[in-house]
């Protein structure tokens, strides 16, 4: 069987490793079919393997419209070409065109849950193309049991048509020495305890965060000396927080890291005493589950895919309420007790998540779709 694989958003979204890491581990696995990846310059250099082959185009990070053109009209045109049997899709919108039998994985819901983020041309085109997508595909997987009832709930989509599919932790540095943590401290300016917090897009919750992080500095004297440090790209989160705390004394215990490698981050999940994750929407958190490899415990939102994926092996609290926040790191932070099990916890729910069990789901999805 030929089966194509949509890697177009290796680059540009979040979960980029995820997918290389996905698609590694199926390559491993699978050794019967014949792949094609269709991605950006430079994974060929990444994914070598016997029975595949990489279209790489530089078109991925030029004009939205060149690269828009290149997924719906071109790849559906190569896809038949290479007489494709089953196609795997990420991309956002999908592609309806394809004449391959298409397997559509949903990465996210993220223009229908947050409506307001998206102008109303990109939410009517991606929503259409989303909704074709939706009903072309012969089989269609979530990352999350959650997402499979978003699904089913907004689009209609038969049960019986979804397949959940969970990913697995990225594949982080985990042999960090203790003078590269030094190091990585040092370069970053962090001299003091610190509340890790992963991402600051605006389902991250940042600025809520951050009166959570106000109201446990301010009211319990233990914690003066914290800082709140938060990893990522400097995004809508970022900008409503400065607006709202640049000229409060709060804002000077705030770190916002900017865009950091792996190896930092992995250095950070090691060193933090608490990571926090108070999303308001997840389709497959990655962040808490890799704290928890590292050996972070880890406070949570209660609502979304999160308490699906994470259990009891993390205290969840409301995101919507800052004070909850606050007293559930608090509480994480003082009871000992509690920060021993959260870490037990999480380094024996993570291996629940594994990409050798992702392949083997994936491969039998392929098969019946094929048929």
């Amino acid at each position: 069987m030929r089966i194509g694989l949509d890697c177009l958003t290796v680059n540009t979204v979040g979960g980029s490793q995820a997918i290389i890491d996905m698609v590694s581990n199926l390559l491993k696995k699978d050794k019967n079919n014949e792949y094609f990846v269709f991605g950006p310059i430079g994974l060929e250099k990444i994914l070598k393997f016997s029975n595949l082959r990489v279209i790489a185009t530089p078109l991925i990070k030029s004009s939205p419209i060149l690269r828009f053109l290149y997924c719906e009209v071109a790849l559906p045109l190569m896809a038949v070409a290479m007489k494709i049997d089953v196609f795997l899709v990420f991309t956002t919108a999908g592609i309806p065109l394809l004449p391959s039998k298409s397997v559509f994985f949903i990465t996210a819901l993220h223009r229908k849950k947050f409506k307001e983020n998206y102008s109303f041309i990109e939410r009517y085109i991606i929503g259409t193309l989303f909704s074709l997508s939706l009903r072309k595909a012969k089989i269609i997987i979530a990352p999350s049991e959650d997402t499979k009832k978003d699904l089913i709930k907004t689009y209609l989509v038969p049960q019986e048509k979804i397949s959940v599919v969970y990913f697995a932790p990225r594949s982080l540095p985990t042999e960090i020495s203790k003078d590269e943590k030094s190091k990585v401290i040092h370069e970053l300016g962090i001299n003091c305890p610190f509340i890790l917090a992963v991402g600051n897009t605006y389902y991250k919750n940042t600025v809520r965060l951050i009166d959570a992080f106000e109201i446990l500095t301010e009211t319990n004297n233990q914690f003066h000396k914290f800082k709140l440090v938060i990893t990522g790209t400097k995004s809508d989160g970022f900008l409503e927080s400065f607006k709202k705390y640049n000229r409060k004394k709060i804002w000077r215990k705030v770190f916002f890291t900017g865009a950091i490698s792996d190896f930092y981050l992995s250095a950070l999940y090691e060193l933090t005493d608490l990571m926090v994750f108070p999303s308001i929407y997840e389709s497959f958190g990655y962040p808490p589950l890799e704290a928890m490899a590292h050996g972070a415990p880890v406070v949570a939102s209660n609502i979304t895919s999160v308490p699906e994926l994470l259990g009891s092996s993390a205290l969840l609290i409301n995101p919507y309420d800052a004070q909850e926040i606050a007293n559930g790191m608090k509480e994480a932070l003082l009871d000992k007790t509690l920060r021993e099990n959260l870490i037990i916890k999480g380094k024996k729910r993570v291996k629940n998540f594994t990409w050798a069990t992702t392949s083997e789901q994936l491969k039998s999805i392929f098969i019946e779709a094929g048929q």
